[in-house]
């Protein structure tokens, strides 16, 4: 376990890879807040209660909201496997990888967020917003900074 925790080492991170692994986590976390709530009450009154609560994971088009989730969970994990220096001996090259994680990631948290809109939205898709478009930064400033390396055919790839 120690030589694992070694391999760790934050402070040899890119800023693009620390701005993902921040913002994927935290994402993360939202995914499980708030994201649509169902209020009704009577206006005679003044009652208002908000009976129903939805997640990223349910509510309205709960398959992009999963998909989103899962897409965050995958870039995620893949950042921790660099970081670690874990070859998985995929055949996709790491920023070929790493683009479709964060596009899938930015893309359905984007899509979910606007079905959620037009449906009672809560705080949890505000902020998970806000967290896609620093995914997609981080994603960016780690493109920009990452050299592209280019081999003969079938030689692999390697970065």
């Amino acid at each position: 376990m120690m030589e694992v925790l070694r391999r760790f080492r934050v402070s040899l991170l890119r800023p693009g890879d620390r701005i993902l692994l921040i913002a994927s986590t935290l994402l993360l976390a939202d995914s499980f807040l708030s994201w649509q709530r169902l209020c009704g009450g009577s206006k005679a009154v003044h009652l208002s209660v908000c009976l129903i609560h939805a997640n990223e994971w349910g509510g309205a088009a709960p398959l992009v909201g999963i998909l989103a989730a899962m897409c965050n969970v995958a870039l995620l994990a893949w950042k921790v496997t660099q970081v670690m220096d874990v070859d998985l001996g995929l055949r996709l090259s790491p920023r070929d990888a790493g683009k479709l994680l964060v596009l899938g990631t930015v893309l359905f948290t984007v899509l979910k967020f606007v079905v959620v809109m037009g449906r009672a939205q809560a705080y949890g898709a505000w902020i998970g917003l806000m967290l896609a478009a620093a995914v997609a930064v981080g994603g960016y400033i780690q493109m920009r900074d990452q050299p592209v390396v280019r081999q003969a055919a079938g030689a692999g790839f390697t970065e």
